[in-house]
């Protein structure tokens, strides 16, 4: 008995852990104008065939191109799949009464152009998994976060820089015959 017990726990335990979303980028520090590419990945879920959640982030400093977005759910199942902008990011909706198998699957993949500069956090929130036939909500850990940085190039012109090697082998020889 206290064999079962033992697994039991450890079943329960494992399984805590199952359905996790992940928050990858292409890259961690851009500069302005360059895009990053954003994608959602869902590891250990269950069935499902509705969800909701966020992805926030700051929206004054990308810009999303709709025509980029590719999904495993949407391309599976393509009943209801929508992306929407969001006051404080994007909006993810899914609904399909043929429950979603689950497993491991891209959730969605897209990209963002850089809009300004700064430090941008990624996040997930308000996240609704469920199972609507069997009248049952996934817990999902949506804990992710993704950092991102994005900067001003500066661009100096080869001629701006051979003006400046110039100016200074001349600034080394002035005073090489001054102090001699």
């Amino acid at each position: 008995m206290k064999k079962f017990i033992a697994a039991l726990t450890l079943l329960i335990g494992l399984s805590a852990n199952a359905n996790t979303i992940s928050i990858q980028l292409s890259d961690t520090d851009i500069n302005l104008g360059e895009t990053v590419q954003v994608s959602l990945l869902a590891t250990g879920f269950e069935m499902f065939d509705t969800f909701d959640f966020d992805l926030e982030f700051d929206t004054s400093t990308f810009s999303y191109d709709p025509t980029t977005l590719v999904s495993d759910v949407a391309d599976t199942l393509p009943l209801i799949f929508e992306v929407n902008d969001a006051a404080n990011g994007m909006a993810f909706s899914f609904f399909e009464p043929m429950a979603f198998a689950g497993g491991d699957f891209l959730l969605a993949s897209f990209s963002l152009t850089a809009t300004d500069i700064g430090d941008i956090g990624f996040s997930l929130a308000d996240s609704v998994f469920a199972d609507s036939l069997f009248q049952s909500e996934l817990t999902v850990d949506t804990t992710a976060r993704s950092q991102i940085s994005v900067t001003e190039q500066v661009a100096v012109s080869a001629p701006a820089t051979v003006g400046i090697l110039a100016m200074s082998m001349l600034l080394m020889l002035v005073r090489s015959r001054k102090t001699s």
